[in-house]
């Protein structure tokens, strides 16, 4: 699983110590966490001109099956569960691949997807979305945690994955701030926290489904996360997150096709 912390914290271990660090403890971390978001916030301010390459604000598995679709993809017509078949009337393989040759298309034009839904096939013409949105509104973000407004941080960043789709970088930077919220409010963690630390875990399951090599190596992280959730009264969440991930693992594991060629079998 590729890391982004961010502030320099684990995730795991955060819930641990927000009660029990001291005073002097307690601002020592949040100086080293706004020193590290002022850095971050500097480079993305910096690349935030630069920029320019088309997203559709969409949030898709290897095989185009749609996850999550911003405010911005709904606006096109994409909803969650539509699979992509094609773009441009060229059939996809690899919705990964496919993401990268988008890159080469400018903001504004507009991408013919042809998409299964419910049985039905329809086009659907999705305008690209300039990536320079979404590094301006991470870059905004930072800017809110360097200068210790933590909460606002995290709602920015919630707002732009509502815009643009979730991802696993933003949603870690969500995570962290909205931590160093908490910390800075002397809390110890709460719902809010817990739902944003599951859905971190879950967007890390979905980026990692395309490959059981991949998803077994997320396998320690996950079980780390279910612990963490149990052991702070959040079962119903490390439930979700459990059965989350056996079912990317099953998908993986169980032979395609194994019951429909045993019941054709004399």
């Amino acid at each position: 699983m590729r890391r982004f912390f961010l502030f320099g914290t684990g995730l795991i271990v955060a819930g641990f110590y927000l009660a029990g660090c001291s005073s002097l403890q307690t601002q020592s971390e949040l100086t080293k966490a706004r020193d590290g978001a002022q850095k971050a916030h500097r480079s993305l301010s910096a690349k935030a001109g630069s920029q320019h390459f088309c997203i559709l604000g969409i949030r898709a598995g290897a095989d185009g099956r749609v996850l999550h679709v911003g405010t911005h993809g709904l606006a096109a017509g994409i909803l969650p569960g539509d699979l992509i078949v094609a773009v441009d009337g060229n059939p996809i393989r690899n919705w990964t691949d496919e993401k990268l040759k988008l890159r080469k298309r400018a903001p504004g034009e507009l991408v013919s997807l042809l998409v299964r839904r419910n049985g039905s096939q329809l086009m659907i013409q999705a305008p690209c979305l300039d990536i320079a949105g979404t590094v301006a509104a991470v870059a905004e973000a930072l800017g809110e945690a360097a200068n210790g407004n933590w909460l606002a941080c995290s709602e920015k960043m919630e707002q732009m994955q509502n815009e643009y789709g979730p991802s696993p970088t933003a949603q870690n930077i969500l995570v962290d701030c909205y931590k160093y919220f908490l910390m800075s409010e002397g809390k110890i963690v709460d719902d809010a926290f817990a739902a944003a630390l599951a859905k971190l875990a879950v967007l890390n399951i979905e980026e990692a489904s395309w490959s059981l090599r991949s998803l077994q190596r997320l396998r320690g992280d996950v079980l780390a996360q279910i612990d963490w959730l149990r052991r702070n009264n959040f079962p119903t969440a490390a439930e979700q997150l459990e059965q989350k991930y056996n079912a990317a693992l099953a998908q993986l594991t169980e032979p395609e096709g194994l019951e429909s060629e045993s019941r054709a079998a004399p």
